[in-house]
This record gives structure tokens, sequence and C-alpha cells, in this order.
């Protein structure tokens, strides 16, 4: 490997001689060579030191430097670092290990990127050897770039949720970088062991100027007892361990404060730190009934712990802080098995097969292609428009390889020429169109070809560790043509191409393998490895040639769950078989858009098709990625796509996305327009029930038909002066003594219909101010005016309408809409009585939790709650921003896989757009299907998830999961008694209760009396909070 960048691995050890040996064997059998590994002996007492010497015999690249006493984690990798000349740093803990092919792919990102740190995947290993990935962290590495700022700023706002992000060794950094952050660390001194990651990291990130991601499985952690911080053995290693923790936490507090950007980050900061409170808070309480020492001792430490974190008691885990851990699956250990085939030096020669392996197309089936070809001549020949190419291309290959077998019988292949020759003879069309058929062919062939990634770094891979690499490809077309999409895709230095149009064998046969063995005189067939998609033409024959051979399913077969040892259960069972629905959409599998938008995700998601193993009751991988990529972005691209050819073919001057609903559409939509001659602008406009409710507000009679807007009975008079205060009098003392003596309690729910019209009654004529009322619509009109044109449109989730008429009234114009879904004759009247129109996407009303649909879609960020005057006009007022890092981590991936979605369909079709005319119900199938279906594990991506409706439900924050569940319950999906979420194990202290019936009964009475997230709970909560601390 001659100029390639010297990498330093450095190693910390200390009395792990029974790890080290597969530790050092991992590094040193690596496929990137040039390596400086850098062992730093902390004093260990065991044989560490005697391995390393035998080790350092072997092996000229192993350098030993040995501590005289132990220094501790922190110091090691420093004296590592110090004594390291390489142009890039890596690390690895002693007890862990690294997979082959790990530095090489880490190395080549940086250096095509000129990345400061390029990070990959860790897989973890328990003490019983089952190695496992956190389902989370497939989003938070996935293959993406950050830079400047923005680096420091992702890390802070992930606040120690996710390991990944700040452990060092599952990443490389550049030796620029660490020269920068070096001399930070001198201020902290002395044995440092736990969370040193965090003080290395803060640093490395704030100097950082670019970041890169891989999704390469390459790190191996192993958890076990005698990790050095593992369990521990006495109070004073508690002790330590803690003290550890606090003192990185104030170096980290000092470094920013040295920065100056403490108070930018400090809620973070603060965030990160407590949760590492919490962590430990039982560890120590643990301790301190664990350990027999004097109880002056106990207390001495319990204090130092607590006024080192500045806390009066213990506080124990949420449910959020072990969210990153708690979904995980299987590690599949199958492309380093392959890795370790390429790597073998028994392997001398390396074949690949071509298409589904080297190269992709965006199609489901092969012969799609035809279908796509069909629509192009169609296009371009008007004499021809009608002709049903796809049968006839079909036919023609038939036929020219029936007469092949016929005259030509030593000829096993045909070639492209051939078909089209036949093509001519049997349907009597002029040669010359066939062979412009041909070109047309061979051309959308290089136009939609794109290379698969994994499989291509194992080509990479073989090139660089020496290997003779061949090309395989049982395939009609020419060889010119076929090198052309080599290329394209980025692969070359091969030593050569046997196609079977080209050597007129097939590997079908066996006879174009034995014509490798032959030509490049292999001795031995073993020694030959042979990597394709098809078990039988790649695999079982290759094996029947004596070739070794690996199995590389298409990524598509991988999708429709059809590999047995790869399942990935139902995700697409809703277009692979009949569902019991009113519709049945496996005909949807018939449309050739349909099938390419499923061919396109499938290529996304799985290009390495054991990069996920799927949880056995996972239908979706309990990946928020890829429900955004697969059920929600075909959802989004077929809506936002009807938008833009009906507001091109209306002729509306501009696109209004309303929000929150429309922000995942508005950026869609923008992605599209770029593709369209001449679309309306858009713009986002800050809208919401909440906001706008005071100003359908006319006359005083209006209030009376609050009712049909929210549901009453989960609702207080407060509530309502509140929300409508906007047109209302301040509340005054006096007021509330007035509404008293009318028999009204502010704080108290209405109990029936009538409790309602009596507050209104009493409310106009305490509350209601027509003047406010006035000045207030008159200001917002003239905002609306502003923003609103007449020849325009707005975009929303839908469903009443009644925020479009408040629009609509206060912009003094009808403005059409578009909705996702509308409540059918109701929704037509709101319009109707409005002035609008409104086109919905769905035809119906779906089933599903509406809460959570909407939850899926919109912003993820705060509401617009009502308006304000300043000197520069009106603007809007937003809630307090509530949203926590695991709601945005979710929401961000989910929305993420839309936006993908669009951009693979736009790549590969953007002068095909126009055959994505889609019914709705057929692209949202998934989609509302998942809604109604989701499985626990899948569910469970959503735990930490929360919603609010104040206006119609009172709920102000809720868990999406809960509401999920009572949803289902309501509408028949599951039944009362069945568990909507993943069982828990019941704390022994709790069982008593769980198991009294009359409790029960009255817990389960309180829930309904007083939802969960709402206003009247949370004020129990407090009344009762002060007598039960």
């Amino acid at each position: 490997m001659l100029n390639t960048p010297l990498l330093s691995v450095i190693i910390p050890v200390y009395n792990v001689e029974n790890y080290l040996e597969k530790c050092l064997d991992s590094v040193l059998n690596q496929s990137y060579r040039n390596l400086e590994i850098i062992t730093v002996d902390d004093c260990s007492i065991d044989g560490s030191l005697k391995l390393l010497n035998n080790y350092a015999k072997l092996d000229d690249r192993i350098k030993i430097i040995h501590h005289e006493k132990n220094k501790g984690l922190f110091q090691a990798r420093l004296t590592g670092v110090h004594a390291s000349h390489g142009d890039y740093i890596a690390f690895v803990d002693s007890d862990d290990e690294i997979t082959l092919d790990f530095y090489r792919v880490l190395i080549d990102k940086a250096e095509q990127e000129h990345a400061d740190i390029v990070m990959g995947n860790t897989i973890m290993e328990d003490e019983n050897h089952w190695r496992f990935r956190y389902n989370s962290n497939f989003g938070l590495t996935a293959e993406r770039i950050l830079v400047g700022q923005n680096i420091f700023d992702t890390f802070y706002e992930n606040e120690g949720y996710c390991f990944s992000w700040h452990t060092v060794y599952n990443k490389i950094y550049t030796r620029k970088l660490w020269d920068k952050a070096l001399p930070e660390y001198q201020y902290i001194s002395g044995n440092l062991t736990m969370t040193e990651d965090i003080a290395f990291s803060t640093v490395l990130y704030y100097f950082a100027e670019k970041m890169c991601f891989i999704p390469h499985d390459g790190y191996i952690y192993y958890r076990h007892a005698a990790a050095s911080t593992g369990i521990s053995t006495s109070l004073q290693n508690v002790r330590s361990k803690v003290n550890d923790v606090r003192r990185v936490f104030d170096f980290i507090e000092s470094f920013l404060k040295k920065q100056m950007v403490f108070s930018k980050y400090k809620k973070h900061f603060q965030e990160w730190k407590n949760r590492y409170f919490r962590w430990h808070s039982w560890n120590v309480k643990d301790a301190l009934e664990r350990f027999d020492v004097l109880q002056e001792e106990k207390d001495s430490f319990k204090a130092e712990f607590l006024q080192g974190f500045q806390k009066e008691n213990f506080e124990f885990a949420r449910p959020d802080d072990a969210y990153f851990t708690d979904l995980k699956t299987s590690w599949n250990h199958q492309y380093e098995e392959i890795i370790n085939l390429i790597m073998d030096s028994k392997i001398e020669t390396i074949s690949f097969d071509v298409f589904d392996t080297l190269i992709l197309r965006p199609l489901w089936k092969p012969d799609d292609i035809f279908q796509l070809l069909t629509i192009a001549i169609q296009k371009q020949y008007a004499e021809y428009k009608d002709l049903p190419f796809y049968d006839i291309r079909i036919e023609s290959e038939t036929q020219a390889r029936r007469l092949l077998r016929i005259e030509k019988p030593f000829c096993e292949d045909v070639v492209l020429e051939e078909i089209y020759h036949k093509m001519s003879e049997i349907y009597h069309l002029p040669l010359q169109t066939c062979l412009n058929f041909m070109r047309m062919e061979e051309q959308l062939e290089i136009e939609l070809c794109y290379p698969r990634k994994s499989v291509k770094q194992l080509f990479e891979l073989a090139l660089s560790v020496g290997k003779k690499v061949v090309i395989t490809s049982d395939m009609y077309l020419s060889k010119n043509t076929l090198e052309t999409m080599l290329t394209k895709c980025g692969y070359s230095g091969y030593h050569a191409f046997y196609l079977s149009s080209d050597k007129r064998l097939l590997k079908s046969t066996g006879k174009l393998f034995e014509l490798i063995i032959s030509d490049l005189e292999i001795k031995d067939a073993s020694q030959m490895l042979h990597i394709g998609d098809n078990w039988n033409t790649d695999i079982l024959k290759a094996r029947s040639c004596g070739i070794k051979a690996y199995f590389v399913p298409k990524a598509t077969d991988i999708f429709g769950n059809w590999v047995s040892r790869l399942k990935t259960n139902d995700c697409i069972s809703i277009y692979a078989k009949p569902q019991g629905f009113l519709a049945n959409y496996t005909y949807a599998m018939q449309q050739l858009p349909i099938r390419c938008m499923l061919g396109v995700i499938a290529n996304r998601y799985f290009d390495n098709p054991f990069y996920y193993s799927f949880y056995k009751n996972s239908n979706y991988n309990g990946d928020p990625y890829f429900m955004g990529l697969y059920l929600l972005g075909m959802l989004a691209f077929g809506f936002t796509k009807k938008i833009a050819d009906d507001a091109c073919l209306q002729g509306y001057e501009k696109l209004h996305f309303l929000s929150r609903d429309g922000y995942l559409f508005k950026q869609v939509y923008d992605m599209l327009a770029l593709y369209y001659k001449n679309p309306p602008p858009s713009d986002y406009v800050y809208v919401s029930r909440k906001a706008l409710l005071p100003y359908q507000i006319k006359t005083a009679h209006n209030f009376y038909d609050i009712c049909n807007h929210m549901d009453i009975i989960q609702h207080t008079p407060q509530d309502i002066l509140e929300m409508y205060a906007a047109v209302l009098k301040p509340l005054t003392l006096e007021d509330e003594r007035t509404y008293r003596d009318n028999g009204i309690l502010l704080n108290q729910n209405f109990k029936t219909m009538g409790d309602f019209v009596c507050f209104i009654n009493v409310m106009l004529n305490i509350s209601y101010d027509d003047t406010k009322r006035q000045d207030s619509t008159q200001s917002l009109q003239e905002y609306m005016k502003s923003i609103f044109g007449k020849h325009d449109a707005t975009i929303d989730l839908g469903y009443s309408g009644k925020l479009q008429s408040i629009l609509c009234d206060l912009a003094e114009v009808p403005i059409n809409a578009y909705f996702l879904y509308s409540n059918g004759y109701n929704t037509s009247y709101v319009a109707k009585k409005s002035g609008y129109h409104f086109s919905s996407y769905y035809d119906f009303l779906p089933s599903g939790s509406v809460s959570v649909r909407e939850s899926l879609i919109i912003e993820n960020g705060p509401s617009c709650i009502g308006y304000q005057k300043t000197a520069t006009g009106i603007e809007p007022v937003f809630e307090e921003n509530r949203m926590g890092y695991i709601e945005k981590y979710v929401y961000g991936e989910l929305h993420r896989g839309v936006l993908d979605f669009t951009q693979e369909i736009l790549t590969h079709f953007s002068d095909k757009l126009d055959m994505f005319e889609l019914r709705g119900a057929e692209l949202a199938a998934p989609f509302e299907n998942f809604l109604c279906h989701a499985t626990d594990f899948d569910r469970a991506v959503f735990s930490c998830c929360y919603m609010e409706d104040e206006v119609y439900a009172g709920l102000s924050r809720i868990s999406l999961s809960e509401i999920w569940a009572q949803d289902m319950v309501t509408q028949g999906f599951w039944k009362q008694n069945e568990s909507p979420v993943v069982q828990q194990q019941i704390p022994e202290e709790l069982k008593e209760i769980y198991t009294d019936g009359v409790f029960m009964s009255f817990y389960h009475w309180i829930n309904k009396k007083f939802p969960k997230g709402g206003k009247a709970r949370e004020r129990i909560k407090k009344i009762a909070g002060k007598f039960f601390k």
C-alpha cells in the first residue's frame, strides 16, 4: 500500500490477558496495512505485558510503552497520542476488537471528504457472546456529513443519550485535529477511567471542521464485569468512579466557559449531567447498601456525591434515559464472512456478478425496464403509440433463444441484436426501427444503473488486497454497453470481463465458469470466489465447478421477505397478499410506478442485505427512518405530486402550506417544483386551530358554536376564557367572584351541555368585548390579506375544513384547499358555506388513530398559539418548545426517510414523473396499515414521543403510545384487556396494588374521569403533591 496515510492505533492495556490476543489479532489482520500500533501498558500485573512482547517480536508495527504506575484510561490514551506519528489516530480498548475492513473504509472516507472525524458503527457483545446492535443507532450513524459549528451543536443536542457519539473507539481522527485538542487535556491530571470519552470528545468535536458518518459495522464492544468500567468491588472503587464522572463534567464546564459558549450549551450540558447523575444514583445507593463499612464513611460518600452534582437527594433513571438501548437486534455477521473470504490468502481470484450485485436499477423486477421502454417508444413514435412493446419484446427474446438452440447449438446465449432482428421478422416491423428500439434499450440501461454500495466496497477491498478481480455475467447486452455501465458506476481495475453474450457461454450451465478457470490457468477452482445474487446460477452452479461462492441476495428479495435466513416479516404484505380489507392492494403491484417506488426503497434500505436483522415481531425494524422512507415516503410523494400537477393546471399564483400540517409536504413540493415548468411558488404560513379559534367569533351568538370545535366535557370555563382571550376582557378578581356567584367554578370541567350554555350566557355579560373583537379581527384580517390572494390555495391535513373557513373569512376571499383527507359531506357543507373548493387525496376517512397520523406528519416544532402586534406588524406567537431530543430524533428520522425517498425518485425518474399518477389509497396503504396493525416492537419507537390537543380534547401532553393504544381499543383493533405496549416487569413493592381489584377499579375510574395529559389531572397532581411529597 504505497502512498497511503499512516494510521496510529492506540491500545491502552491493563490486566486483559484473557482478551488481549483477539484484540491484537483483529488490528494486525486489518485490510489496511499502513498501521502504527501503539500499546500502552498501564502497569498491568497479569500476563498482558508478556503477550505484548511476544506479539511485538512477530510484527514490527507494534510499539510498547510501559507506565511505571497505573494512570488510568485517560492518561494511557494521551500517552499513546503523544508517542504516535500517524496522519490519523484511532483507539481500540484492549478487551474489544474490530472488523477486518474497518480502518480501510474509514480512511478512504476521510481522504475523499477531507474530514477531521469519521465515525462507524458499534456492535455490542455480552458475556454470553451474543452480538447485537441497538436499533436506534441506525439513524444516528447514517451516512451524512456535518460541517463547522453544526458538529458541536449536534453533539450537545444529543445530551449523552447515545453513547456512539461520545465514545472515541468507533472513529478515526486527523492528526491536525488532535494537535488542536491536546493542550486542553493538560487540565485533567491524575487517574481517570470513567466517562473519559466525554472529556475527549467535547474538545475534539469543538475544534472539528468536518465530520462524516458511514454505515459500516466496525467496532465490537465487549461488555463484561472484568472491564475497568465494570462492576465495582468496593465502596472506594464506586467512589472513585463517580468522582471521575464529576471531574469530567467539571472539566467540560470549564472548557465551555473558556471558549465562551457555556451559556449557549448550558441547557444541554445540564440535561446530560443530570442523566449521568440519575444513572449513578442507583450505583451509589446500591454500594451504600451492599458494602459493609462504617456509617460515617457511607454518609460522607453520599454527601460528596450529592454535593458534586448540586443535588439534595438521589434521582433514578427515567424511561427515556434508556431509550437508545431499549430496542436491540442480533448482528448479522455474513457481510464480515465475505470480507474474511476475500482476504483469505488461499483465495487468489474473485469474480463478481453484475446485475443486482455490482449494479442496481430502480426496478422491482428486471423486465420492468421493458415497461419503461414501452412508454418511451409510445411517446417518441406516434405511429406506435398503441404498440404492445412489452409483450413483443418478451416474445422476441423467447423466439430468438429457441432459434439459437436450433441453428447454433454451440452458442448458449443470444445477443441483443439477434433479439431485435427476430422482432423485425416476427412482427413485420422495419429493421431500422427495431434497431432504434434496441439503442433506446441500451441507453435506458445506462441511464438507470447505479452502484450497489455494499458490494462496491467488497470490490474495492478485493483490489486493495491484491486479488485478481474478474466480472462475470449472463446478459444479452453488448460488452461495450456493460463496460459503459460499469464505468458510470465507478468500477475499474478489474482483470477481465466474462460476458455470456460475448463468450456465448452461460454461468447457468457452468460453461462460463469453466472458461474462466481455463483462461486464468486456475489449477485449483477452490482458489476462486464468486459473489452473486442468483442462488442457482451464482451459487449452486459455481460450487458444482469447484468454485467457492457467496450469496448476496437482491435488495428486492430481502424487501419481499423471500430469503429464508434474512426475514423481513410482513413489511410488504399489504401489497403481497390480500389482507381482508374492502380494497385488495395486491393489484397495486401490477402498476409499474408502484413497483418502481418499491424498487427504489429496497435498493436504498437493503443495499447491504445483511445490515439489518429484523426482530421476529417487527415489520419495520423498529427504525423510524425505514418507516419514513417506505410508509410515509410513498404517501407524501403521491399527495404532493397531485398538488403540483393540479396547481399547475389550475394556474394558482401561490401555494400556502399551513403549519404544522404542511411542513413535510412543503419540503417535498419544493424538491418536486424544480422539475416543473413554472410551478406556483410556495410559502409556509403559521396558523393553528388554537390561534384562529377566537376569530371565528363574528357575533356573540358564535360562542354557542364552540361545542362543535372541541369536546366540551374535557374543558373548563377557564380553558374557554384563555383560548378566546383575543376577544374577551382580561379576567379580574371581581369577574371571578361574579362567575362564582352565578354558580360557575372556572376550574371545574363542564359536566353537561347545559353547564356549557349556562357559562356562555354569563360570559357574554361579564367578559365578552365586542370592541376588542373588532380591533383584533381587523388587525389579523390585514395580516391575512397580505398573505393570501384570490388565486392562491392552501395545503393542510384537512378533515373538517373549519380552519380553512376561518382563513377565508379573515382574508375575505375564498381560498381553495388541498386536504389529505376530509370528513365527506360535513367538510363539503362547511366549504360551500365559505365559498371555497377543496380536493381530498383520500376518497375515504381512514381508520387508525387520527392523533398518531398527524403526529407522524407534522413539523416537530412548537405550534403557533396566537398573534401579536409589533412595530413591524402582526407576528405569530409560539408555545414553549417542550420537544426533547428523542422526539426530535424520531420525527427527524421519519422525515429524513421521506425526503430521501423523494430524492431517489427524482434522481432516477425526473424525466418520467408523469407516470406517477396513482390512487391515493394505494400509496397510503402501507402507512394506514401500520397505524392500525403496528407491532409492539415497532410502536416502541414512539414510546418517548408526546402529543397535545388542548383545543379539542383538552390534552396538554400525552404519550403517543398511550393515545395510540386508546384509539385502537376504541376502534376495535385491540381488545380492552390487550396490552398495547411491551410488557415490563412489575416492581415487587407494587404487586399487591396491581392485584387489588378494588384499588385497580378506582385507578381506572381516575384515568377515565381525568385523562392523562389533561389540565384537570395536572391540577389534581399539584394539589396531591402537597400532601404526598
